[in-house]
């Protein structure tokens, strides 16, 4: 199991559960419950744009833009955002001296944090995640967020529409907070994928 089902079996049930944005230390695996999401590196200055995947990692170009609301369409202003993905083989590929959480999530992640004006978005550059081998689950990347007071929970995670693993079971599965994550991608004229997508969900209990 990855870090991230392991959070997603507790993260939320029939209500919204918190889940501490805490510090990752020496976790043994992934089911350890001392892997929760990271927080932002210290010191860092979050923009509204990061890059998740290197220019030169292999794989489809996909430029992502997610906007955040709340259940009656408002903006969540100064938002931050995790987000973390398998390459294009569906590895959470490390090899950067990865250490925590990052063991597991992989060397593919970036911090963002939404714009503080009226719109509540950020974007990320990255490529096309893969499946995970041998399993159903869709190519996803995972999305977390943390208000400035509170603490971060997931979301559902970004999956494609035109993914023959979204399947309808998959579909209704979706328990998660901010509505469901099924975005439909389409290609630019230079062959990118663009996938734009709005998460609904209520202000985080402090």
């Amino acid at each position: 199991m990855t870090c991230a089902a392991y959070m997603h079996r507790f993260a939320f049930t029939a209500a919204l559960l918190i889940v501490p944005m805490g510090a990752c230390a020496a976790q043994s695996s992934p089911d350890d419950p001392a892997c929760q999401p990271p927080p932002p590196p210290r010191g860092a200055t979050l923009a509204n744009h990061a890059r998740i995947a290197p220019p030169t990692e292999p794989g489809e170009q996909m430029r992502i833009r997610l906007r955040f609301e709340d259940v009656r369409g408002k903006p969540h202003s100064g938002l931050i955002v995790y987000a973390y993905q398998t390459d294009a083989q569906g590895h959470y590929a490390t090899g950067n001296g990865e250490t925590g959480c990052y063991r597991f999530h992989g060397a593919l992640h970036a911090f963002t944090r939404t714009d503080t004006d009226t719109v509540g978005a950020v974007s990320f550059e990255t490529i096309r995640p893969g499946p995970y081998p041998g399993r159903t689950d869709p190519q996803h990347v995972h999305v977390v967020v943390q208000f400035a007071d509170a603490r971060g929970f997931y979301l559902n995670s970004l999956v494609f529409s035109d993914d023959p693993r979204v399947t309808p079971t998959y579909r209704v599965s979706e328990r998660d907070a901010g509505g469901s994550g099924i975005a439909t991608p389409q290609r630019d004229s230079a062959g990118t994928w663009l996938v734009t997508h709005t998460f609904r969900f209520a202000r985080a209990p402090r």
